[in-house]
């Protein structure tokens, strides 16, 4: 079931909220996600609420 929702790419129009989330170390598998998860990391972005830089400790 998991896999049907897999999509092969990364929809364009989320490419950079998905780049950013795994520059941050959010995500470590950016290209095998579902249309939701796009559509989540991609709301998340939109409204600021990612972490783009990690601060080292």
């Amino acid at each position: 079931m998991e896999s049907g929702a897999s999509l092969t790419e990364i929809p364009a129009w989320a490419n950079d909220a998905v780049q950013a989330a795994f520059d941050a170390g959010l995500i470590d598998t950016p290209k095998v996600g579902s249309l939701d998860f796009y559509r989540v990391i991609t709301v998340l972005a939109r409204a600021g609420l990612l972490i783009t830089r990690l601060e080292d400790k």
